[in-house]
């Protein structure tokens, strides 16, 4: 196997407020999205993540075995496994949208400063620039490959005045540590309360459709979907969570209403895609609601409990 190339190992971290790392709206949990749902419009993001092999080169360095094993448990808790030659998994996660053309995430204040710190703030922006998604090993590769800002992650040795993040490659900071895992644990938890089912109806689907299997190979594509399928899979747990999931649904339709209408009144031709697919989500939601005020069959839970379910929705 190829020696490992000189990456560095010592990497320092300065926020300085400018926002730009809040120029988009975050990936959130399910629990997050409803505790915001007056926010936040929640949606579905499917998207490929490559598949890290031994030998394989990850920003200039040269993936070892044991490397290669942390990157597939974290996977296995994650992520949703392709076909093999695929070389890559598939991530089934809740995130917030908003138009591009206001590169700003709606909890941005005018100061810059983030409208829900202190009130539930996303577990994705507390790790940031670390990724969830690789191990604590892997995070100077991550933020090797980082482009925020000139200034604000600096490979070592680093100054007085930055935070040192990350020491002899590992991550050196317990905020971090703790951050990193607590978003670890909702996408496992997530992956339980509704990925895997959704993610069953899926597979035969996208197995069957290799034109949709290379397109979630590519870099940086996605699929936005509304979150009508994810609340169905819930709902269906209890009518506790059935009513917090119409709750939600209702809510996110006034919102969607609102954002629709200022973008017309802005009238930013560059805004029309993201119209029509938030005008989608409304027959999604719409839809849902009807379907799901008449009830149905109630779900098996699996390795969640009823009261871990309804605390994790707030229902």
């Amino acid at each position: 196997m190829a020696a490992a190339s000189p990456v560095a190992g010592d990497i320092g971290f300065s926020c300085n407020a400018c926002g730009k790392c809040c120029n988009s709206p975050p990936l959130m949990s399910i629990g997050e999205l409803l505790h915001h749902e007056d926010r936040f419009i929640g949606a579905l993001n499917l998207r490929g993540v490559p598949s890290l092999r031994a030998g394989d080169i990850y920003a200039g360095y040269v993936l070892s075995d044991t490397d290669a094993a942390a990157f597939d448990r974290l996977a296995e808790q994650q992520l949703f496994s392709l076909p093999r030659e695929q070389r890559y998994r598939l991530a089934l996660m809740t995130q917030a949208v908003d138009y591009e053309t206001l590169a700003r995430c709606p909890a941005l204040a005018e100061d810059n400063q983030c409208g829900v710190y202190n009130d539930r703030k996303p577990a994705v922006c507390d790790m940031v620039p670390f990724d969830a998604l690789y191990p604590d090993d892997l995070q100077h590769l991550v933020l090797n490959g980082r482009r925020y800002d000139a200034a604000c992650i600096v490979q070592g040795p680093v100054p007085d005045n930055y935070a040192k993040v990350v020491l002899n490659r590992r991550v050196n900071d317990d905020g971090y540590r703790e951050a990193l895992q607590l978003r670890r644990n909702d996408l496992a938890r997530e992956k339980q309360l509704w990925g895997d089912a959704l993610f069953a109806s899926l597979n035969a689907e996208l197995l069957a459709n290799p034109a949709a299997l290379r397109q979630f190979g590519e870099q940086n594509s996605a699929m936005i979907w509304p979150l009508a399928p994810v609340l169905a899979i819930i709902a269906a747990y209890s009518d506790a969570a059935r009513e917090r999931c119409l709750h939600y649904a209702e809510r996110q339709l006034i919102l969607l209403e609102q954002q629709i209408q200022r973008a017309i009144v802005r009238k930013v031709p560059a805004d029309k895609p993201m119209t029509a697919l938030l005008r989608s989500f409304v027959q999604q939601y719409s839809a849902f609601i009807g379907q799901a005020s008449a009830g149905g069959p109630t779900a098996r839970t699996g390795e969640l409990t009823l009261s871990e379910i309804h605390r994790y929705l707030g229902a």
